[in-house]
This record gives C-alpha cells, sequence and structure tokens, in this order.
C-alpha cells in the first residue's frame, strides 16, 4: 500500500507520518509513506512512479490549491482514495467535487484518523487493481502489485511474479499496456517483448534496467529516449 502525504508544514507532515505508522503498524499491513511539501512535487512522482493507494492532501498548498490537483488527479486517475485535511470548515463542500472519502479538521485526532483511514482502506481491499486470466481450464486473479514483469512470447504472455510463481496464457502484451495504463500503477514498456512494473526497477541506465531480484533487462533502442524521459526525474 503506498500512501502519500502532501502539506507545506513540515510539523504537519511529521506528525501525520508519526500517526500512520503506528496506526499501520499496529493492523501489520505492508506500507510505504512517501511526503511532499508541493503538490507540483507529489504530480511528478505520480507521473514518474505510478499512482498512490491514499493520498492525504491539505487545501492550502501556497501558490497551488489543493483542491485543483485534486481535480487533475481524478481526470487521469480512477482509483485512489483521498483524504482531504484542513484547519478551515469554508472548504468542506469542495471535497464532493473531488470525492473525497474524509475531511480531516486540523489538528486531527488519534481516534479520527484511524476512523478514516480504517474507512479507506476497506475500500482498497475492495477496489484493488486485478488481472484475471483462464490458461488450461484452470481462472487465475492476480494483482497487478504482485507482478515483476511480463514476457510476451509469439501468442503468449508469461507473467513472472514477486513469489517466483510464473503464470502464462494466451493473450496480446498491447492489450495488456493499455489495460495496465489505467490503474494505478506504472508499468513501461522497455520493449516488444517486455512490460515491467516500475515498483520492482532497482537500477535504470540509458541502455538497462535492473530488478530488485537481479535480473537486468535491456532496452530496445526505440524505447530508449521515451524512458529516459520518464526517469530523469527519479533516482534508484
Amino acid at each position: 500500500m503506498r500512501i502519500a502525504i502532501c502539506d507545506d508544514e513540515n510539523y504537519i507532515v511529521e506528525s501525520l507520518k508519526e500517526k500512520l505508522d503506528k496506526i499501520l503498524r499496529k493492523w501489520c499491513l505492508e506500507y510505504e509513506i512517501v511526503c511532499f511539501n508541493t503538490g507540483i512535487d507529489m504530480l511528478i512522482d505520480i507521473e514518474i512512479g505510478g499512482m498512490f493507494d491514499i493520498i492525504f492532501l491539505d487545501i492550502e498548498l501556497g501558490t497551488y490549491n489543493g483542491i485543483n490537483i485534486a481535480k487533475k488527479l481524478r481526470e487521469n486517475y480512477e482509483i485512489f482514495e483521498l483524504i482531504i485535511i484542513s484547519q478551515y470548515q469554508d472548504y468542506y463542500r469542495d471535497i464532493f467535487e473531488v470525492d473525497a472519502k474524509w475531511f480531516l479538521d486540523k489538528p486531527f485526532s488519534d481516534e479520527i484518523l484511524e476512523k478514516a483511514l480504517k474507512k479507506v482502506v476497506a475500500n482498497i481491499s475492495k477496489a484493488e487493481d486485478i488481472i484475471e486470466f483462464a490458461f488450461k481450464k484452470t481462472l487465475y486473479r492476480l494483482s497487478l502489485r504482485e507482478i515483476m514483469y511480463i514476457e510476451s512470447d509469439r501468442r503468449k504472455v508469461h507473467i513472472y511474479c514477486n513469489d517466483n510463481h510464473i503464470y502464462e496464457y494466451y493473450e496480446k502484451l498491447d492489450k495488456l499496456e493499455e489495460k495496465f495504463s489505467k490503474g494505478n500503477l506504472k508499468y513501461i514498456r522497455i520493449s516488444k517483448s517486455y512490460l515491467i512494473n516500475v515498483l520492482y526497477v532497482k537500477r535504470y541506465s540509458y541502455e538497462n534496467i535492473e530488478l530488485r531480484n537481479g535480473e537486468i533487462f535491456r532496452i530496445s533502442q526505440g524505447k530508449r529516449e521515451c524512458i529516459r524521459d520518464i526517469f530523469m526525474e527519479k533516482a534508484f
């Protein structure tokens, strides 16, 4: 589970992160929290690394209004849970425009925060990005988060997961690339034959990508400029 906190006041960011750590550890959930002080920085990170599952977003973000940032995200991403944080009740009506699931008043209590988080985590469990396919009369359902990469081999695709399982079925890689582009996670096409989950990229160079498991893939010449643009703002 990936969580973003976006607030221009550092003490709010640090306090919220500490409270979330405490709650999520208590629930024994795997998670990653990324903090931002501007909406633009968060948008750049999302463009490069994929969408977050939960976003805690302040309305007053200096030059950029948090509601406008949220509207931009809703235009491009279908599935994510949004919690608005603010000390101004005047903005309460704006949460309906951006489909926010909760409005947290500053300063917020541990009890209210846990209640809000419990609601959105439950929503995520229901709407998690899933791929379904059948092979040899067996139906499979996989979370896109557990897929490291997909290899195309003639009329089949081979799906390599983080638990070392490999699945295969008849499908075109072009169709999977299009499907995955509509979800929260970021997949990149590095060649005619490979679609890579950015979450598992350990190292990037102009010609190669190395995954966390040590596998190295060569980027085809026609894809190098495009992939460089994707990674130029992010260090692995």
